[in-house]
């Protein structure tokens, strides 16, 4: 069982570990929220706080730019009747009243915890536009502060960090002691299943996580009741093939071959352009491999999957971890595709785990 912990215990969380957040207060009435407006100072911004809304602005759950106290209750009026006309089951407990933070450029730092890898830390371009930017990192965890700067230098946004066509570059050393804070909770607090910080806000000087959804795992009721057949369980491997193996910081290919330069058993990178990938010799493809592969993590453009795994039944891989994107949350073209990753999995007992977004990995 799993909660999503409210915004007033995410910033104390994100506090404890050195990650700067607006100064806030809770409301749960109109008076309240003028209250917390006028102790704060202004301007401030207001948002719902509800367990049923995760994402707060296509609720209709924000105001920014508030400017007084008058403004700060009528905000909170309007939250409360556009939220419940959008989504009238939802609970909504009130709202809350934090600093508003002005200028800079929004990323977003993810984590998931992926049955394959474990703990997997993302960061990238963050804000609204972050499913379509999709310019994002990935690292499996633990990992040391060279690799969250390889990470940060590895986005293709890294030139509006650095200073761009005139632009003053923005403060590098704050966003990775910010993404290190973000890596020692997720690696420390055994209880955070999955997190996001988006956005967090970069400038200048300094970086403040202005949203965070973090969620906590719960210990499961003695009455639970067990599941329905017993979950797929995968021996540790001895053997893994990344396919899609790249040299080039940013790649989820280069990210994956990095990582696994210190897996105790045998490691294949596998790309047909390259002899050679980071130290390691590298395959033309997952047949060429001269020796059996339990595990192969497929890093490839989408349409090539198909075929891809197709290699990956002959060669007799137990296991293939897709981490490609273009399936079917891209569309009916890609439905269609991962309708096709179903059915070469189904006809060749071949196990697949296919992601639905970059830091998540879902089992089919």
């Amino acid at each position: 069982m799993t909660r999503r912990l409210r915004e007033a215990e995410g910033y104390s969380l994100l506090t404890t570990y050195g990650i700067p957040v607006p100064s806030h207060a809770f409301a749960g009435d109109r008076e309240g929220a003028g209250d917390a407006a006028d102790a704060l100072g202004y301007p401030v911004v207001v948002k719902v706080v509800s367990p049923d809304i995760v994402h707060k602005s296509d609720a209709g759950g924000v105001r920014t730019g508030v400017r007084d106290r008058r403004e700060a209750m009528e905000a909170y009026d309007s939250i409360l009747a556009t939220v419940s006309g959008r989504h009238p089951g939802a609970a909504v407990e009130g709202v809350i009243v934090e600093e508003e933070v002005g200028g800079g450029r929004e990323f977003i730092v993810g984590g998931v915890t992926d049955p394959a890898f474990g703990k997997v830390l993302t960061f990238g371009s963050g804000g609204v536009l972050v499913e379509l930017l999709r310019d994002v990192a990935f690292a499996v965890l633990p990992v040391d502060e060279g690799r969250i700067r390889e990470m940060v230098r590895g986005i293709r946004g890294y030139p509006l960090i650095a200073g761009y066509r005139g632009m003053p570059p923005l403060d590098e050393e704050a966003l990775v002691a910010a993404v290190a804070g973000a890596a020692r909770m997720f690696m420390e607090e055994e209880r955070v299943a999955e997190f996001d910080i988006n956005p967090l806000v970069l400038r200048e000087e300094g970086a403040c996580a202005v949203d965070a959804r973090i969620i906590f795992r719960e210990e499961r009721p003695a009455t639970a009741e067990a599941p329905e057949r017993p979950p797929f369980t995968l021996p540790a491997p001895a053997s893994v093939a990344v396919i899609g193996a790249s040299s080039e910081p940013g790649k989820v290919g280069y990210a994956l071959t990095r990582n696994l330069l210190s897996f105790p058993g045998k490691f294949w990178p596998v790309n047909p352009k390259h002899a050679n990938v980071l130290g390691r010799t590298a395959y033309p493809s997952v047949l060429a491999v001269p020796e059996a592969v339990d595990v192969a993590v497929v890093a490839v453009p989408a349409p090539v999957v198909p075929a891809v795994l197709g290699k990956c039944a002959e060669k007799g891989v137990p296991l293939a971890v897709i981490i490609s994107a273009g399936f079917s949350e891209s569309g009916a073209e890609g439905r269609e595709r991962e309708e096709e990753v179903k059915r070469i999995a189904a006809a060749t007992g071949t196990r697949v785990y296919l992601h639905e977004k970059p830091w998540l990995l879902l089992l089919y």
